[in-house]
């Protein structure tokens, strides 16, 4: 497996692995911490959720889940069904299937699904959106066109946390279903402590979604 460069989102949508690379976990050393940090930083963001209201009968949808890293702890969190992971790379998504299964997971009944990020083809309602390292990774429009797509994937009082968001400017327009509510730019929560600064998982992003029936329109 060749490890490609992170910052092109065109090499996550290309990347294969082989039978040796899954056998060897080979696929660790793709993300951000490799092998020597997978289960600290998978564990890290099911906490930092947690410390953030998420709650087991929470419906959560996982942008750009990849294979797992932190999905495990979050199926295992949650109530039966209430997780869904999306990628656009099926083999990220094969990956974290069988590891559902080693795990013991199966009747936790996670959804994964493949969907480009700028569709999101998946049929769902979440009151919590991880966005973990994924849209550093996509071109403009793609940006634009999840930011567009993804309030129609939220509840009434849904809210998306996006890591790694240097790239936000005012050139980017989060629409009118869509408040911007909170920019955490340090470690209150003392959960993000393998992340090297140069790493740009700061600032997260906390937007939520706008209900009607609160907004002076609506009344």
């Amino acid at each position: 497996m060749k490890i490609p460069n992170r910052r092109n989102g065109e090499e996550y949508r290309n990347l294969t692995f082989t039978e040796d690379d899954i056998n060897k976990r080979s696929y660790m050393d793709f993300l951000g911490g490799g092998n020597a940090e997978w289960d600290q930083r998978g564990l890290a963001q099911a906490i930092f959720l947690k410390k953030l209201g998420l709650m087991p009968e929470n419906i959560l949808l996982d942008v750009g889940c990849g294979p797992g890293r932190a999905g495990r702890y979050l199926v295992n969190y949650l109530n039966k069904g209430n997780y869904c992971g999306i990628d656009y790379n099926k083999e990220f998504l094969d990956i974290f299937q069988n590891e559902i299964v080693i795990s013991g997971l199966s009747n936790k009944n996670p959804s994964l699904c493949v969907t480009n990020i700028a569709s999101l083809n998946v049929d769902i309602c979440a009151d919590y959106v991880l966005v973990f390292s994924v849209l550093n990774h996509c071109t403009k429009d793609e940006r634009q066109d999840f930011l567009s797509a993804i309030p129609h994937k939220m509840s009434s009082n849904g809210r998306m946390y996006m890591t790694h968001c240097g790239w936000l400017n005012e050139e980017y327009d989060i629409g009118p279903d869509l408040l911007h509510t909170n920019s955490i730019t340090d470690d209150n929560f003392r959960v993000f402590t393998c992340w090297k600064a140069n790493e740009g998982l700061f600032p997260i992003i906390e937007l939520r979604k706008i209900d009607p029936s609160r907004s002076p329109e609506g009344r």
